[in-house]
């Protein structure tokens, strides 16, 4: 079972509906709104609510332990994690940036899994 714990999390507007992203992860736009982040992105965290409308207030983990929706179906346990399409989870590769740790693993497109939020840079 997915879960959340131990969580700094910051407040910023909306750049559009994310009604349907919660638990993804998300980047901040030139306007200082937050959006879906993109295959191989560097998020500043992963969603957590959902704003139905442009600025409405968005919540984002920034550190901690969170849910986090797959993009795949290998997002295992003991893997460093990454932001897939559509800011679903994926497993880190050579063009991603390491975004933490996943803690349990979803087996589906759409599953949620458990990560340590803990970015460090990308894979060399």
């Amino acid at each position: 079972m997915a879960y959340s714990e131990n969580q700094t999390n910051i407040t910023l507007p909306a750049s559009t509906d994310l009604s349907a992203s919660q638990y993804c992860f998300v980047s901040i736009n030139t306007a200082g709104q937050v959006e879906l982040s993109g295959d191989d992105g560097n998020p500043i965290g992963i969603l957590q609510n959902t704003p139905s409308a442009q600025g409405q207030a968005a919540s984002v983990l920034i550190a901690g332990v969170s849910r986090i929706k797959s993009g795949v179906a290998d997002f295992d346990a003991g893997y460093n994690a990454a932001s897939g399409a559509s800011g679903k989870g994926k497993r880190s590769d050579t063009a991603s940036f390491r975004l933490g740790i996943i803690i349990e693993t979803a087996s589906a497109d759409g599953e949620l899994g458990t990560m340590v939020f803990s970015p460090n840079g990308k894979v060399a």
